[in-house]
């Protein structure tokens, strides 16, 4: 318990510590983009930011940004091709995906994973050279769908946790969330709404119709995998 009591306050220190900063870079940047540019004309002819510079007069910077902006895509990238192959290998490991991508190559890396990874990344870049004038709008779109998931399931987790501390008796940690349920109802209720913004957007609700569909497809492919055909067929025991 006094082990957990520090990590809480450790956490709620540098949450609060990086909080000024983020404002700062985050909000400050999306603040002077949007106080120069539409906020529906903000990265249809490229980066935000590189029009921010050509705006102003300053092309030698907007090509500096452009730079560091290929960098950081590409090291993205890489760092997107090794993590999604690492985790689709050890999903397969704990049959929890395709058995097919344990395979590992003499050089120790998960050929099989990587590569289906890489038929993705493939994918964008063939939406980008067939589609290159909605190609951002898709991808972005794409990616916001992805985000709101994860969200949407963090506050799903949160509240089970917290529902398993009242019926164990259990204190709430120090540093916990404020109004609970009522924030998480609210933050989730904002989630939906930028979905069917999303879904009702000439736009944009083609990405989101292809993410409900992968959706599906992944969650049915996850429910053939042996790990879970076994888990199905077992009887569930719960350890209290």
């Amino acid at each position: 318990m006094k082990a957990t009591y520090i990590l809480g306050t450790q956490l709620e220190f540098e949450l609060h510590a990086s909080t000024k900063y983020r404002i700062l870079f985050y909000v400050g940047a999306l603040f002077v983009i949007l106080a120069i540019f539409p906020w529906n004309k903000v990265g249809v002819d490229g980066s935000p930011f590189v029009q921010v510079f050509q705006r102003m007069g300053l092309e030698k910077a907007a090509g500096v940004i452009n730079f560091v902006v290929v960098t950081a895509a590409l090291s993205s990238c890489n760092g997107g091709i090794f993590s999604s192959g690492r985790i689709l290998h050890t999903l397969a490991q704990s049959e929890q995906a395709p058995t097919w991508f344990k395979h590992i190559a003499p050089n120790g890396i998960p050929i099989r994973a990587m590569m289906m990874t890489v038929v993705f990344l493939f994918l964008g870049a063939g939406l980008n050279y067939f589609h290159p004038s909605e190609a951002f709008e898709y991808l972005t779109a794409a990616v916001t769908f992805i985000g709101i998931l994860i969200w949407l399931c963090i506050i799903y987790t949160h509240g089970c946790f917290r529902r398993r501390l009242a019926e164990r008796g259990e204190a709430i940690p120090h540093f916990h969330a404020l109004l609970w349920p009522a924030s998480s109802f609210v933050v989730a209720f904002f989630l939906v709404g930028v979905i069917v913004i999303l879904a009702t957007s000439n736009h944009t609700q083609i990405p989101v119709v292809i993410g409900v569909v992968l959706l599906g497809l992944i969650s049915l492919g996850y429910r053939l995998t042996p790990g879970q055909k076994k888990r199905f067929q077992e009887p569930v025991s719960i350890v209290s």
